[in-house]
């Protein structure tokens, strides 16, 4: 594992004043229990979902941990089946709220939701949660590696190549080796 994805709940910038979900809220939310912003402190505007069918893995990342994810599907909800599309969807309408990596909203103006206290940043202030949600990034080989190979597992131990991660939205595992 080089690096991990973080998946996140993310809302248009017209969603103020809230910061985060619990887990409680996320599934409330997506279970059109809570169907105004007010209801968790934003401002008085409806809810607009955007929800990912199974298999996807942001779907099933969710489904695995948030006990009742899974069981609401996504009745009454606009349904993205690319993650562009669901990046798109959730960008354009006014209220919307999806979930998807956090690599794959970069360059717009959607707002990363923390998820039960934790922010999704790749490290955390002493005493924090790490965030919870993430996708783990693997490579496989078959042995021996390949001088190619080798050389690319240098490339991502290297500073230059954790930084790259870090802009692109995925937090960097501690220097992977080659064997």
């Amino acid at each position: 594992v080089f690096a991990k994805v973080p998946v996140v709940f993310a809302v248009h910038p017209s969603v103020t004043g809230v910061a985060g979900l619990t887990t409680d809220q996320a599934l409330a939310l997506f279970a059109g229990k809570i169907k105004n912003w007010s209801e968790i402190g934003g401002p008085d505007l409806p809810i607009a979902r955007v929800c990912r069918e199974t298999p996807e893995t942001s779907r099933e990342l969710l489904n695995a941990a948030i006990p009742g994810f899974a069981a609401e599907g996504c009745r009454g909800q606009a349904v993205a089946y690319t993650t562009p599309d669901a990046v798109t969807l959730t960008a354009e309408h006014p209220g919307a709220i999806g979930y998807f990596s956090l690599s794959a909203m970069a360059g717009t103006a959607l707002v990363p939701l923390a998820f039960d206290g934790a922010r999704p940043i790749p490290e955390q202030q002493p005493g924090q949660a790490a965030y919870p949600l993430t996708i783990p990034l693997a490579l496989v080989s078959k042995a021996p590696l390949a001088p190619a190979v080798a050389r690319f597992l240098q490339f991502l131990a290297a500073p230059q190549a954790q930084a790259l991660l870090l802009r692109q939205g995925c937090f960097p595992t501690p220097q992977p080796r080659a064997p």
